[in-house]
């Protein structure tokens, strides 16, 4: 038991003769953490208001810059008299006024001489042309009203049959006076 007692001096001694080594060389700073204390109110509230209205301009402006226009100008041209012909070409121009490409669905009818529609893709900023040759050698002689009517978010099924017929875009339509061979 001696030789226990001895060590315990020895230790005590030791330290005693040892310089005082400072809190911070003990303690690490980067593990203490300090709070400055003041007198200015919080404003965290402020801070997220602000930034709250700012995130909503943004999201606005987001959905100002993203909004899709779906905008199209139809109008029907053909020749208002027509004599001695088999056939009668009527073209129909679609502008595309918004700010996507469209695929559209095209109809020309006429209840005595023609029911036909085709499906085209009109860039945005630009017009397309599309023409329908309607038979007209028998027609009696009188005046024809053709009516085009323009649709588009057609929908097709994976045969490639249109499943749905797509939103109504407008219409236009052109009367066209047959007059008989003499």
């Amino acid at each position: 038991m001696n030789w226990i007692a001895l060590l315990l001096a020895s230790v005590l001694l030791i330290s005693c003769t040892a310089e005082p080594q400072s809190y911070s060389e003990i303690v690490p700073a980067s593990t203490l953490k300090t709070y400055e204390i003041t007198s200015e109110p919080d404003d965290s509230y402020t801070r997220w208001q602000a930034y709250n209205e700012q995130r909503l301009a943004q999201d606005k402006w987001e959905a100002y810059v993203d909004e899709e226009e779906h905008e199209l100008e139809v109008d029907v041209d053909a020749d208002d008299f027509v004599q001695c012909e088999n056939t009668l070409e009527v073209d129909v121009n679609v502008k595309n006024l918004g700010t996507v490409d469209e695929q559209v669905r095209v109809t020309l009818h006429n209840d005595k001489l023609t029911s036909q529609e085709k499906i085209v893709d009109v860039e945005y900023g630009h017009t397309r042309t599309v023409q329908f040759d309607v038979n007209i050698r028998n027609a009696p002689r009188g005046d024809y009203v053709f009516k085009a009517e323009v649709f588009r978010d057609i929908e097709f099924d994976r045969n490639g049959d249109i499943k749905d017929e797509g939103e109504y875009e407008g219409t236009d339509s052109e009367k066209v006076f047959v007059a008989q061979c003499d």
